[in-house]
């Protein structure tokens, strides 16, 4: 009795359904139930190829052109000596390599005064303070001595804070001085100079801002205001003996 001609190489799209009134012919793969049984088989040789060529991948690492079709790969991981904050990934050209995890850099500048935060004027934009730098992880940000920062090439995520005390109407942005770019802070007011007499109210405009720059540019914090108080325009002294904190700008370093 011979098997059945199944074939692996096809998968049979449907299996069809003996209708009443046929009867079994023997030795035709055309009829029922040769016919059913053969498509059956032809699915199951078709799925069990599938699993030997996979099988083959995996475990055929071992022997003949398996290997020599992978041995690029198997050397590339073979050859790379694994460190600390690594890991196994490909450059833009598809090669096998150690890559750097991904780190976040943050700076913080802020204006750290004695006393008072200054009395400003209103013909302008003021440059605020900044006059003291900490940072974590890798050191990206330079302060430099007249208030202004430069950050090098990369992407960046920036928030700053700057305080305004009677001004009546103010606004804050951080400014790219390299390329005249300024990014716009929260429109807000507080007082005038004389609504309250003896007293300070402070309210504060924050920037939010994103950029890449693909060379070193050097940045500074400005602020326009509308009225002025005598020394505190720029911030209101509170006298706790832990020194003040004006402006604050803090820099998040991408990747």
């Amino acid at each position: 009795m011979p098997d059945l001609p199944e074939n692996s190489a096809t998968y049979p799209a449907a299996v069809r359904q003996i209708d009443s009134g046929e009867f079994a012919v023997g030795g035709d793969t055309t009829k029922p139930p040769n016919e059913q049984l053969l498509a059956l088989a032809s699915r199951t040789a078709f799925l069990k190829a599938q699993v030997d060529a996979l099988t083959a991948a995996i475990n055929g690492l071992t022997i003949g052109e398996e290997v020599q079709a992978h041995s690029g790969t198997l050397d590339a991981i073979t050859g790379l000596n694994l460190i600390a904050d690594k890991f196994i990934g490909t450059n833009s050209a598809g090669t096998i390599t150690l890559k750097s995890v991904p780190t976040i850099s943050i700076a913080i500048l802020q204006d750290f005064k004695t006393a008072f935060g200054g009395q400003g004027n209103t013909t302008g934009w003021l440059k605020r303070d900044l006059n003291d730098k900490q940072e974590t992880g890798t050191s990206f940000c330079t302060l430099n001595g007249d208030s202004t920062f430069s950050l090098p090439a990369g992407s960046y995520l920036v928030w700053a804070r700057v305080p305004g005390t009677m001004v009546d109407k103010h606004q804050c942005r951080v400014a790219n001085t390299t390329d005249t770019i300024y990014y716009k802070g929260s429109s807000t007011q507080t007082l005038t100079a004389a609504a309250v007499s003896g007293q300070s109210i402070t309210t504060d405009s924050w920037v939010f801002a994103t950029f890449a720059i693909a060379s070193t540019k050097t940045f500074q914090i400005e602020h326009r205001i509308y009225d002025t108080i005598i020394d505190r325009s720029l911030g209101a002294e509170v006298g706790t003996g832990m020194g003040e904190v004006y402006t604050q700008v803090v820099i998040v370093k991408l990747g």
